[in-house]
């Protein structure tokens, strides 16, 4: 007959079928002392011979413990999100994860009681990877003799050296504050694209050193000295390193103003990496989205980076919306096409930062499909004129007067 624990056939010996016979119902009527003694010795046969069965049969194949997979999940506190990475949530590598000696940030150990060498291959190829990648950004840190922690987004890839933040939330460790600029980036990247319809094919990476010290010692080492390069020339991939200087008029050591700046100078990077850090941009556009995405995800359009214009500056502080308003209502505005002959970002002043913003305040608001086909305009052509043709039907003029009758309307106080 078929086995109750496994497919192999069992036969049922002599001894245990007449001892099964000898158990009759008759037996348990019958309460003498002597009848009660020999069911028990009967029944005590019974079971031995039954477990002897049971250790010559197949055991089951299934571990209780992993349910065959040879893995099993890692219970240490080393690696867990919330603990290294804050309370941000959102898709990402991190070295301070990938160093977990436990299991790199995997979640997982091999089962101790199966054993299985296919599921330790698997296990340990994934953690091997997981070590390279940690070491490579160690030691492209390592080459300006920093220490900090690398976060890998979709977009960005963030080195932060920044020991200790101060937010509205409290204050963070390293790690913690590393995550933070890193979500930040890519919220970045995915207004960036929502609103352009462009996105480099490769990531960008900013540097967050802690002084002005590690700045100069990682641009020297990375950058030639520079605030923000190409990785290589004529890629998609691009560098920008800044630090919080707690001496500068916009005190970047407040966290918002941190964040405007951040946003400011990688919205520059997100652009000159889709056109591939050509020598020429459209400078009206490179100005005016860097302001305009730092004013949409910190509330704060007046951030400027090191090489545009001077520290101090009326426009720079002023309400940019109230000003502009001012001077279209007194038809003393910023021509369109002044702004077209700007070939240099450090040419534009401050009173210029705003019009650029302006405009493409208006574009993204007004007519935001068609923002889309004249960004992909001027990243093909770098010819502002041929783009609005193209994508309007406009003349910059024409362009302008349009813009004027928004402004009036929108800008007005309600």
């Amino acid at each position: 007959m078929a086995g109750v624990w496994g497919t192999a056939d069992v036969t049922i010996p002599r001894t245990l079928r007449s001892v099964s016979r000898s158990i009759s119902p008759a037996s348990w009527i019958d309460r003498t002392p002597t009848a009660k003694r020999n069911h028990t010795l009967r029944l005590t046969v019974l079971t031995l011979i039954l477990l002897s069965l049971v250790q010559q049969l197949p055991g089951q194949k299934t571990c209780y413990k992993c349910k065959g997979t040879g893995k099993l999940a890692c219970k240490s506190k080393e690696h867990d999100p919330k603990r290294v990475c804050g309370k941000w949530t959102f898709e990402h590598r991190c070295t301070p994860i990938f160093q977990a000696p436990c299991c790199r940030g995997t979640g997982m150990t091999t089962c101790s009681r199966c054993n299985d060498p296919v599921a330790e291959a698997e296990l340990g190829q994934d953690m091997e990877a997981r070590v390279r990648w940690a070491k490579s950004q160690r030691e492209f840190l390592s080459k300006a003799r920093l220490k900090g922690v690398t976060v890998e987004t979709k977009n960005f890839t963030l080195h932060c050296m920044v020991r200790r933040w101060s937010t509205k939330a409290g204050r963070h460790n390293r790690s913690r504050t590393a995550h933070l600029f890193a979500y930040r980036l890519q919220q970045l990247a995915d207004r960036f694209e929502e609103l352009c319809g462009q996105m480099p094919s490769q990531r960008q990476t900013l540097v967050l050193c802690d002084s002005g010290a590690e700045n100069v010692s990682f641009t020297l080492n990375h950058m030639q000295g520079g605030y923000q390069i190409p990785l290589n020339r004529y890629t998609m991939a691009g560098l920008s390193c800044t630090w919080p200087i707690p001496q500068a008029p916009w005190h970047l050591k407040d966290d918002k103003n941190m964040h405007a700046h951040v946003i400011h100078r990688c919205t520059h990077l997100l652009h000159w990496a889709n056109i591939k850090f050509h020598m020429q941009t459209t400078v009206w556009l490179d100005v005016g989205l860097a302001h305009w995405m730092s004013q949409d995800l910190t509330g704060l359009t007046r951030d400027f980076c090191f090489n545009e214009g001077t520290a101090r500056a009326v426009w720079k502080e002023a309400d940019w919306k109230k000003k502009i308003l001012k001077e279209v209502s007194g038809k003393d505005e910023v021509k369109f096409a002044t702004l077209l002959s700007r070939k240099n970002i450090d040419q534009t002043s401050h009173r210029e930062h705003a019009y650029c913003w302006s405009f493409v305040d208006f574009l993204i608001h007004a007519h935001p499909e068609k923002f889309k086909q004249l960004y992909k305009q001027l990243k093909a052509t770098n010819d502002t004129k041929k783009a609005l043709d193209s994508t309007f039907n406009l003349s910059s003029a024409s362009f302008h007067d349009q813009w004027r009758k928004w402004v009036l309307k929108n800008y007005a106080p309600r």
